[in-house]
């Protein structure tokens, strides 16, 4: 049996893609241009001479390649696309090689005699510098075609990653609009994504004016976070990360309750010094050094409220100063508990058109924050003119609650601003993915 050898490769073009450059569910295209053309047109012996091509793949570039591989022999031959890093010497988390999903052949497989196939593959360079990359194909007249240490077969699906917070918003914004109604507020619904915007509270002209939330039942907006299933609240505006710059950031809390916790157990209704404040900043550094670094700090707003309000009030309210003198108005940290407006604003709104104590029948059921008859789960926000109650939420609307009560935690946190999403289709069973 004849030893395995690198001969060539036929290149039928290569097109850079700026960054990020489609929502389409990680879709790519590649337009050709003939460059060069070479193949196997005889059996790989001993004296073959290795061809490769040099490319330089610029910074933040991404380069989609497609390549002809031919077999012009009379025998079956196998092949394989390979890389060598040249410039660095050794590939990162910030250099992807992969072959793409379009791809009509494997980057690895077998060529019957006088064929050849079609194969795709992308080579993305996020780092600040350029790199050098050597590409070719390998031929060999079995499948292991024993490539030499620094040469590396394309294997790996390559997944396209989107900056989070623009990748939902294009998931809205490209979704066609029905405009609902609540508290005579008319806002825009993205129904085949489960999407709206919440217009800030109201407090714009625009219906598109606020922060893109996910709302009703069962939306695809699952997670992929510490290797637990969590849920994207939305993506929110001007979000502070304590010292006064403010980023467009995406807003998320965990599936599941971590628990029955009092919200503090001496009684009294002041984050900075809660017992379950000084809980929550022991779990998340429970969590794995590579989910802390997605998470930033961020200026929580404490403003209170007391009785019956909707949606777009309550969401004001927690951004106003309306609490008991001496308590604080804000808090900087980077993980707290959901607003009451978080869940108001994730019920299917249509149906509610009364306020959040006493919601209908129709509205009870529609939110993809479940809140059963029989559970209570902590929120963020305090009774205004009460030290010792906090808002809870319960029985599908919003009520008040001591602060020694037991209720349910559900853990929520701002991811920083550069967090990507990586794969997934947003469903339960294939949430999406995340990286920096």
């Amino acid at each position: 049996m004849k030893k395995n050898y690198l001969l060539g490769l036929i290149v039928l073009g290569l097109i850079s893609l700026s960054v990020y450059s489609t929502y389409a569910m990680f879709t790519a295209s590649v337009e050709t241009n003939d460059i060069v053309s070479l193949s196997a047109s005889t059996l790989p012996t001993e004296s073959e001479i290795v061809e490769y091509e040099r490319l330089t793949i610029k910074s933040k570039e991404k380069k989609v390649i497609e390549y002809t591989v031919n077999n012009n022999t009379d025998s079956s031959l196998y092949y394989g696309v390979w890389y060598e890093m040249i410039n660095p010497s050794s590939i990162n988390d910030d250099i992807v090689i992969g072959k793409s999903e379009d791809t009509t052949s494997d980057t690895l497989g077998q060529l019957s005699s006088r064929s050849n196939a079609k194969v795709l593959f992308v080579i993305e360079n996020k780092t600040n510098s350029n790199i050098v990359v050597n590409v070719g194909v390998g031929y060999g007249e079995t499948r292991s075609l024993n490539l030499p240490t620094n040469r590396n077969l394309i294997t790996e699906i390559y997944e396209e990653s989107v900056l989070a917070t623009e990748y939902i918003t294009e998931l809205y914004n490209n979704a066609s609009k029905t405009t609902i109604t609540n508290n005579s507020i008319n806002y825009n619904y993205a129904t085949s994504v489960g999407l709206m915007n919440d217009r800030l509270g109201g407090t714009t002209t625009s219906l598109d004016g606020g922060n893109i939330r996910y709302y009703g039942v069962d939306p695809n907006n699952y997670v992929s976070f510490n290797n637990e299933l969590w849920r994207i609240i939305g993506v929110f505006k001007d979000i502070d990360d304590g010292t006064g710059k403010t980023e467009t950031r995406i807003k998320i809390a965990r599936n599941e309750s971590i628990g029955n916790y009092a919200w503090d157990d001496n009684g009294q209704n002041e984050w900075s010094t809660a017992t379950l404040q000084t809980y929550l900043s022991t779990y998340l550094n429970s969590l794995t050094s590579e989910f802390q670094a997605m998470v930033g700090n961020a200026k929580w707003n404490l403003g209170g409220y007391s009785g019956v309000v909707y949606a777009n009030q309550a969401y004001e309210y927690e951004r106003g100063t309306n609490v008991v003198s001496g308590r604080s108005t804000e808090w900087i940290g980077k993980v707290a508990l959901m607003y009451p407006s978080d869940y108001l604003y994730s019920l299917e709104l249509e149906k509610c058109s009364s306020s959040t104590w006493s919601l209908e029948e129709q509205c009870l059921g529609t939110a993809w924050i479940t809140v059963s008859i029989s559970d209570m789960l902590w929120s963020l926000t305090p009774v205004y003119g009460n030290r010792t109650s906090m808002l809870i939420t319960r029985r599908g609307g919003v009520g008040e609650s001591r602060v020694t009560t037991y209720a349910e935690i559900i853990p929520t946190l701002f991811l920083k601003s550069s967090i990507l999403i990586t794969g997934g289709d947003g469903s339960s069973s294939n949430p999406y993915t995340l990286s920096l």
